[in-house]
């Protein structure tokens, strides 16, 4: 009897931990998410707008609980094992910056790609850059006080080669949480978009655009005699129009002998089954029918090497792009993108292991898009099938570098 009991018990126990709620107390509504698991929240991070909020905790939640107070841009934390059945949020409990922005830049250009270590007492975080962060690493659940930065990043002259940028900031609460970092050695940058700006003026140094609003009544005035003249001109020109084609309609045999002298051939009002004054227009021949051959299907087994851009391609509404489970996307440009853990290329994978150091490329011709395989350990797949040559993608499929797996869409 003891030991159903126990049995028993342990049962209620194990339920009553798997179907666990936290109550989650704010002292005002705002705007608010609620997750599990690391700092960085995901994509399917909860809202909270309200004063109070539920969170159900689950056998199967990990780590921590995090809730960002996005009007604040402070964070509060505390272990999953410790959090209470109603957890009331005080000031104290926002110890934590939001989202820090730490700014990675060469001469103030932001660089393609680095490696950005940042850390505040016990906590780190490791963030890498590609070409799509625009030189920003976002930052989460950090302490405030000391924050120390590491940047690495590969030498423009020579790839292969690494340096690092050390940097040390303070976080306050009342600052804005955005820093910047200038590597010292040249590295890839993201060229800026070129823009038009206003030119300063020559004798008061102020904006061509504020010396040129003391002339805004004369090019009003330049702009009305333009309408005046455009309307005269119009009328002027369909009068004539209309003139030509009264005197036609006046004289057209007259027309029609001039132009019988000069070798044209003008139909006859009198010639059988064409009225005078209409033109002979041929009956159109009817146009012939266009019949296919039925369409062969092409069977490619799993271990079949596609031929590049053998399958039509779809249109595509949008920017073509990768994106991962976790929401990034990376565009892709037209032309070759590559993929691999070495630093540098438009694709950089450094901490998946399972990716080659040049794994694959992604090659984009207007709306068709192939993948090749470059050798690597792990290989490249195509909706789950291994490949061995050029592959062509279209909008939905998925594919995978070794472990790493991503979207195609466009």
């Amino acid at each position: 009897m003891r030991i159903l009991t126990a049995f028993a018990l342990a049962a209620l126990s194990s339920l009553a931990f798997a179907q666990k709620t936290c109550r989650i107390e704010f002292p005002d509504a705002g705007d608010r998410l609620v997750w599990t698991g690391e700092p960085t929240p995901p994509a399917d991070a909860k809202e909270a707008k309200d004063k109070s909020f539920t969170l159900d905790l689950t056998a199967d939640s990990k780590g921590k609980v995090w809730v960002l107070d996005r009007g604040s841009n402070r964070m509060a934390v505390r272990p999953i094992d410790k959090v209470p059945a109603l957890w009331t949020l005080k000031r104290e409990d926002w110890a934590l910056a939001g989202k820090v922005t730490i700014r990675v830049d060469y001469r103030g250009k932001p660089v393609a790609s680095a490696r950005v270590e940042a850390k505040a007492g016990a906590e780190s975080r490791d963030v890498l850059l590609s070409p799509a962060s625009q030189g920003e690493a976002p930052i989460y659940g950090i302490p405030f006080g000391p924050l120390k930065v590491v940047v690495t990043t590969n030498l423009k002259a020579k790839p292969e080669v690494t340096k690092k940028d050390e940097v040390t900031f303070t976080l306050k609460p009342d600052d804005g949480l955005s820093k910047t970092v200038s590597v010292s050695e040249e590295t890839t940058v993201i060229e800026p978009t070129a823009s038009p700006s206003p030119t300063a003026d020559s004798k008061s140094g102020e904006p061509k655009e504020n010396s040129d609003k003391e002339k805004e009544p004369e090019k009003k005035g330049d702009a009305t005699t333009t309408w005046v003249n455009w309307l005269i001109g119009l009328v002027i020109g369909g009068g004539l129009i209309a003139g030509i084609f009264w005197f036609l309609k006046k004289n057209q045999n007259k027309v029609a002998d001039q132009l019988r002298q000069l070798g044209v051939d003008v139909p006859r009002g009198d010639d059988p089954g064409v009225s005078p004054g209409t033109p002979f227009e041929p009956a159109p021949a009817p146009p012939q029918k266009i019949i296919l051959d039925p369409v062969q299907p092409i069977d490619l087994g799993s271990d079949a090497a596609p031929t590049a851009f053998a399958a039509a391609p779809i249109a595509m509404t949008g920017q073509p792009r990768l994106v991962m489970a976790n929401g990034d996307e990376f565009p892709l440009n037209e032309g070759e993108t590559t993929i691999g853990r070495e630093l540098g290329l438009e694709l950089s994978l450094p901490n998946e292991s399972t990716v080659s150091r040049r794994h694959a490329v992604v090659v984009r011709h207007g709306q068709s898009v192939i993948v090749r395989d470059l050798g690597s350990s792990n290989g490249t797949f195509v909706n789950g099938a291994k490949i061995a040559g050029d592959t062509p993608i279209r909008p939905g499929d998925q594919v995978q570098f070794g472990q790493s797996v991503w979207r195609f869409e466009g």
